[in-house]
């Protein structure tokens, strides 16, 4: 069986917590828990791993902390936003989006090509070589919800 991989890639780790901090001050547990709830529960940001980013992102001074009182009338480190932390949250997200249309483009490569090649088979208009009916996929545009339509010529795929 193979091995799970971890959930979060390398590096993306503090601007994961940049973004959790954009709007409101939070403690290091409620920024945790906005990571979970923004990635709608497929990211876990451990303690473990949390709290050393926090410290290094403050040290760095994109993050200020500041003693406050939590929900549960805790006291609690609480974590916001410097205007340094702001510019380096959106540096993150545009390096993030370069690389990540780079890795797409690269697994992209296979599936456009077996596209091409299902187009030309779509306006093909030659009689199948058997005689049987034969049935042909156009995939107009993978990242549609309606993408694959069966049967139809180009034209007619639209």
């Amino acid at each position: 069986m193979a091995k799970e991989k971890p959930d979060l890639v390398y590096g993306t780790l503090d601007m994961l917590i940049l973004k959790a901090l954009q709007h409101n001050p939070r403690h290091g547990l409620a920024i945790a828990d906005r990571i979970q709830q923004m990635s709608q529960d497929i990211l876990r940001v451990e303690q473990g791993s949390l709290y050393p980013a926090l410290y290094r992102l403050e040290a760095q001074g994109w993050i200020k902390a500041e003693w406050g009182v939590s929900d549960n009338n805790r006291k609690a480190r609480y974590y916001k936003l410097t205007a340094a932390g702001r510019k380096q949250l959106a540096a993150e997200q545009k390096h993030w989006e370069r690389i990540t249309d780079g890795i797409n483009l690269v697994l992209s490569v296979g599936f456009s090509r077996k596209r091409t090649f299902i187009r030309k088979m779509a306006t093909d208009r030659r009689p199948p070589r058997s005689g049987r009916a034969s049935l042909i996929f156009y995939v107009s545009n993978p990242s549609s919800s309606d993408d694959l339509r069966v049967g139809l010529i180009p034209e007619r795929a639209t």
